[in-house]
């Protein structure tokens, strides 16, 4: 799930379903039940939400903005109305009434408050703290607070427990809860805490909401692990999973659950609504108003009372206020009120609390008031100052000093650091970061991780992803993407070199310090690969390709020195985590299941751990070195992380990530929630490496240690002075190899580290050899195609000069001078043409005030005209490629999102996600009819989206981005239906065919990838030689040898060269803003008369067929020489309607009607039978159109 807003797909699946459940629910189950009340949380932006039940049209509780951060848990009291909630973040219990009034903290200074539940009867609130691990009880006014349970007993790890929601079941004082950690479970106790036991605890993951029926006596609980709902007895026995859920919805992550008059409900991540399911049959729609970003806590309040006084009329006085119970109410004084008739001054109007204490009243007190005290003050009157030091914050022997006004400060004892001393002090540990945007490397000690930039490689960088640092020679050492290279420096910037360049995609680095050796991954050439420290004696140490895994793509990489293993990340078609020796030997799997993008691996060579974090399901996990005993450490739901980079240091996981845009840590010993670390912003945190130091030496720390001239080598137990560049001997007075100046055309020249008395050279481009005496000429590699001739261009690039007949950067492809390339920009609109041999594309003119949102876009040759839909006129226009012509051939439309045409019928097909039908017409716009009404009474919204026709075979292909994405086909009557593709699809947006190599191509928009099958949905590829986290396409097009797509994180055409080596690259000017649908026209035409002779006479045009062309009338006269008169110029079509030529109908003209008029001339009207009104509907509008454009 993203956790920074829902997607779009959300929105429509809500809608859709919304529709869908309207037409087909039985509205007989709703009951008007004026006094029962619905409250959920919002996460993120933060807000709490009522509703009455018998609609369910919700409004956020006003005047609260400036109480809440991440309220989680909520209830309500129908005694005081007033709605209660815990807020995560600031670790509080409050309450307020439901018109925003009264607002009050009942509980601070709590941990990780995630579940709450009131007893209303006996006036007492329950809690869960994940970051205790205790269930704790207090008065509802927050008095009398008390620990029920500790649920972590001394011998369990410290991340085996945390509890999470929580229910009160009054009338028989049990308590229920879920726990969600490690060892996840489901357990009871009674309300005073005593026979505790365990009700589930198989087969759960993450158990996050939990609901009573106390009639039926079962216990609901949803989990957001699983993304599933279950219920038990009240016993634990008789375990139900309601897996119809799956088939009606498909995708659903809940988050909260209640129970309510027979109905399960819950808030879900997925969609913007709450989500209701009927039992016996079982059937689950979207339920009320809109507005959830990320809906939290759940409470439906349902009514029990017979007395409601204190609704829809005020039996109170003035100065009171009205408390409702079961049978009978009380008026009670406002604040600022006492006495019999509320006249006397009540016990808080002499503002009895100091230093900024709040006094409420209490008829459970003596003196009918207490005083809610602020930080650092307590007493009855809040009378008592508490310094912050009282607590003894400070740690480990740290002397503790206050602060004004309320904070405290630690003197640390030697050998400790932190805000209150809690972390060991390790002067020699450092920490490097990698920031790929804008490009830098980072180093901070770990002591305090103030992160600095390390000068002087701006230059030198472009897109760094992996780091490592070598602590002898203390130079950190880093992968580069854009420049395809290895790189070094010392920490201050200076020493820079390329050790390893010409890779295609370094994505993981890791040193062995002790070996002196270097090993990386490349994830194009699906090789691991080592080195010397110095970049020489560079070989394979294992290559992974698979020709039965269509795509490996091996990412980041650590190394056991210690064992001689090397364990790694594999992000391609068959995500796994492996390992094996350093010589590529003993290959194993060890984790191949429950992955999608592990992008960085650790480990703990002490507790025997391997950690990573998956960049697709953003995750931070672990299993043992075996890779068993699985674990989930933090997730997306709970945590809202996006990691990239991952590292094990002295009991604490850390990684970057791109949504806090900052380290991350997470401390096991004790557990802590995960909590923000370091002092840098960091823009795009890549790559990660905290250096432990072991060393029992340290004397390169003091300068005088090596003589003036020398630099100092530092190991495990001594040291070493070796000479500076420019000097060598046992005294550095000796001219060192590179005195000389050996290297030549500009080539550095470095003394080697490991053969004495030796040198190396790092050479320029284009030059190569031992001194890099020999040029390597650009054109020695032969780039230039189809006997093109390179030409060497300076300083070291080149050109092709192309033979006639082919074009393109390598003389590459052959030249279609008639092909054409069609894009639609979504915004700006626009539509833009240009010829495939150059891909400048140019915008169509005259079409600013005639388009709003272009989607889809196919072009037809025989009239040279483009037609495209638009999704917010609700219409598929045409005009020629001048912009003259315009014509609006089907309006009316819903959200008519794909588009074909069958040119060689001279039909036209299209889908409509609005309607869910596909539907034909001929390229006039006339005989509109229905193909295939694609409505699936099991399938909340189906929501069709790319269409293509094979006009050679009569099948129609389209995609389905509705809850059960698809890709299927028919024929093109409708017939023949069937599913090509279900399964791992996300938003399959555009479609494509190879009807000459027989395979269909799409791409997902949601999971950002190209894929295709055969014409049958079988031998399924995935190609995109990219990260996916880089692109996002819209639509996609097979033209020869390349796929084409359109990208809205790019502003041009993107194609891919499915020859070896051909990679990714960007066609045409960089003018697209948002470009939508793609459609490249190829000609095969014979003839090509009407494009290079223009043959027709004044007041004809030209259409062009494959073998001919055909001259015919352009508006105006007619006839054999055009000269007689227009066939509509004595056609009035009724009045009701509009004349156009047709080339295609014997008449020469056909009618445009308006709404109620039909016929060849509009002749007839259709009287209605009875007034239809036809309400607005959230289907309708741009809000779909726009929605729904990925």
């Amino acid at each position: 799930m993203n956790a920074k807003g829902l997607s779009r797909r959300s929105f429509q699946m809500a809608l859709i379903v919304l529709s869908w459940f309207a037409a087909n629910s039985d509205c007989s189950i709703s009951t008007s039940e004026p006094y029962d009340l619905v409250f959920v949380t919002n996460l993120d932006p933060p807000a709490i939400f009522k509703a009455p039940a018998d609609t369910f049209e919700f409004t956020a509780i006003p005047g609260l903005d400036d109480h809440l951060s991440t309220p989680v848990a909520v209830d309500y009291d129908p005694v005081d109305g007033m709605v209660y909630w815990t807020d995560v973040r600031r670790e509080t219990i409050s309450r307020a009434f439901p018109d925003g009034t009264g607002f009050y903290v009942v509980v601070s200074n709590l941990k990780v408050p995630d579940g709450l539940s009131l007893d209303t009867v006996n006036r007492m609130m329950y809690w869960t703290d994940t970051g205790s691990d205790q269930i704790e009880r207090a008065t509802m006014d927050g008095l009398d607070r008390s620990v029920i349970l500790d649920l972590r007993s001394p011998t369990e790890d410290v991340d085996t427990v945390q509890p999470r929601a929580i229910v009160v079941d009054t009338s028989n004082d049990r308590l229920y809860w879920t726990d969600w950690g490690s060892a996840p479970k489901i357990e009871q106790a009674n309300t005073d805490g005593r026979l505790r036991r365990v009700l589930v605890d198989t087969n759960l993951q993450l158990p996050n909401g939990l609901a009573l029926d106390t009639n039926g006596r079962r216990l609901f609980w949803c989990d957001a692990g699983l993304d599933r709902l279950e219920s038990i007895d009240l016993n634990g026995g008789s375990r139900t999973f309601y897996n119809n859920i799956i088939s009606l919805l498909f995708d659903i992550h809940p988050f909260d659950v209640w129970f309510y008059q027979g109905q399960l409900y819950w808030s879900d991540w997925r969609f913007l609504k709450l989500v209701r399911m009927q039992f016996n049959p079982i059937v689950v729609s979207l339920h009320g108003s809109t507005g959830f970003e990320r809906a939290g806590g759940l409470h439906i309040h349902d009514d029990s009372f017979v007395d409601h006084s204190c609704f829809g009329r005020t039996p109170c006085k003035l100065g009171e206020r009205c408390r409702q119970f079961q049978d009978h109410y009380e008026c009670v004084c406002q604040d600022g009120f006492a006495g019999l008739f509320c006249k006397l001054d009540n016990p808080c109007a002499s503002s009895p609390c100091n230093n900024g204490g709040i006094c409420r009243q209490s008829s459970r007190l003596e003196g009918g008031f207490f005083c809610k005290c602020t930080d650092r003050y307590m007493g009855t009157y809040c009378e008592r100052f508490v310094p912050a030091c009282n607590s003894s914050p400070c740690m480990n022997g740290g002397t503790c000093f206050d602060e004004v006004p309320d904070s405290f400060r630690c003197e640390c004892t030697a050998g400790f650091v932190g805000t209150t001393c809690e972390r060991k002090s390790y002067p020699n540990d450092l920490a490097f970061v990698a920031n790929l945007m804008p490009p830098g490397i980072f180093m901070a000690p770990t002591d305090t991780f103030n992160f600095t930039l390390i000068t002087g490689l701006t230059d030198y960088l472009s897109r760094p992803v992996a780091i490592d640092y070598d602590p002898v020679d203390g130079m950190v050492y880093w992968t580069d993407v854009g420049h395809n290279t290895i790189s070094r420096a010392f920490s201050d910037g200076t020493g820079f070199i390329v050790l390893v360049s010409g890779l295609k995609v370094p994505d993981g680095l890791c040193l062995d310090v002790v070996n002196r050796v270097m090993y990386w991954t490349d994830e194009a050439t699906d090789l691991i690969e080592k080195a010397t420290m110095d970049g020489q004696d560079r070989s394979i140490v294992l290559n992974l390709k698979n020709e039965s895994i269509d795509e490996v793509k091996p990412r980041a990489i650590v190394i056991d020195t210690t064992h001689g293993h090397l364990y790694w990340t594999d992000w391609g078609s068959a995500p796994k985590i492996e390992r094996a020796n350093i010589d590529g030997s003993s290959r194993t799997v060890l984790v191949d299941t429950g992955l999608q993008l592990p992008n960085g691996v650790a480990l703990d060579l002490e507790g025997n751990r391997m950690y990573w974090c998956d960049a697709g399901l953003d995750l931070i996990e672990s299993t043992d070195l075996l890779g068993n005993d699985r674990r989930v450490h933090a997730e997306l739901s709970s945590e809202e992380i996006h990691p990239f980079d991952i590292w094990f240091h002295r009991g604490v996981v850390y990684w970057t990530d791109w949504r806090f845009k900052t380290i991350l840590r997470m401390d096991f010993i004790p557990t802590t929630p995960v909590a923000l670390f370091g002092s840098t912003t960091f823009l795009r945190a890549g790559g990660l490496h905290i250096y432990a130091d072991t060393l029992s030496a340290h004397e390169c720390r003091n300068p005088m240690t090596c003589k003036e001239g020398e630099r100092c080598r530092q190991y495990k137990y001594t040291h070493k002075c070796v000479c500076k560049d420019g000097e060598a001997g046992a005294n550095c007075k000796l001219e060192n190899p590179c005195a000389s100046s050996p290297c030549k055309n500009e080539g550095k020249c470095f003394q080697s580290t490991s053969t004495d008395g030796d040198y190396f050279c790092q050479c320029t481009d284009r030059y190569t050899g031992k001194s890099c005496e020999t040029f390597v000429s650009p054109c020695e590699s032969n780039p230039c195609m189809n006997d093109g001739r390179c030409v060497v261009e300076l300083p070291d690039s080149y050109r092709c000069e192309c033979p006639s007949g082919y074009v393109w950067e390598n003389c590459e492809h052959e030249s279609k001078p008639h092909d054409l390339v069609f894009v639609a920009n979504l915004d700006p609109p626009g539509i833009f043409v240009a010829p495939t041999d150059t891909f400048n594309l140019t915008e169509i003119p005259v079409l600013d005030q005639k388009i709003s949102r272009p989607v889809a876009i196919d072009y037809d040759p025989v009239d040279g005209m483009v037609y495209w839909t638009d999704v917010t006129l609700s219409t598929i226009s045409r005009t020629l490629l001048d912009g003259t012509g315009l014509l609006v051939l089907i309006s009316g439309l819903k959200n008519p999102d794909g588009l074909s045409l069958d040119i060689e019928n001279r039909v036209m097909y299209w889908t409509d996600s609005g309607s869910d039908l596909i539907e034909r017409a001929t390229m006039d716009g006339q005989d509109r009819a229905v193909v295939l009404n694609l409505t699936n009474g099991s399938i909340s919204d189906v929501m069709p989206r790319a269409i293509i026709v094979d006009s050679k075979n009569s099948y129609l292909y389209w995609t389905e981005v509705g809850s059960s994405p698809k890709i299927e086909r028919a024929n093109t009557d409708g017939t023949s239906r069937q599913v090509l593709v279900d399964t791992d699809l996300k938003w399959p947006s555009g479609l494509t065919l190879d009807i000459e190599g027989g395979r269909i191509y799409w791409c997902d928009a949601g999971l950002n990838r190209f894929e295709s099958t055969d014409l049958l949905g079988d031998d399924r590829r995935i190609h995109a030689d990219v990260d996916p986290i880089e692109i996002h396409p819209f639509d996609v097009w097979l033209y020869g040898d390349n796929l084409f797509w359109t990208d809205w994180r790019f502003p041009q055409l993107f194609r891919m060269n499915f020859l070896p080596d051909m990679g990714v690259e960007g066609m045409g000017p960089l003018i697209l803003t948002k470009a939508g649908g793609l459609h490249i026209y190829s000609d095969n035409s014979t003839d090509h008369s009407c494009a290079d002779s223009m043959p027709c006479g004044e007041g004809e045009r030209c259409r062009q067929f494959q073998t001919s062309y055909q001259c015919v009338c352009k508006d105006g006269p007619d006839g054999a020489s055009c000269n007689l008169n227009h066939p509509c110029k004595n056609k009035d079509c009724s009045l009701a309607g509009t004349c156009y030529r047709s080339a295609s109908i014997e008449s020469g003209y056909f009618c445009k009607c308006v709404d109620r008029y039909s016929g060849t001339n509009c002749e007839i009207y259709e009287k209605p039978e009875k007034l239809n009104i036809n309400l607005s509907s959230p289907l309708q509008g741009n809000d779909k159109g726009q929605g729904n454009d990925s």
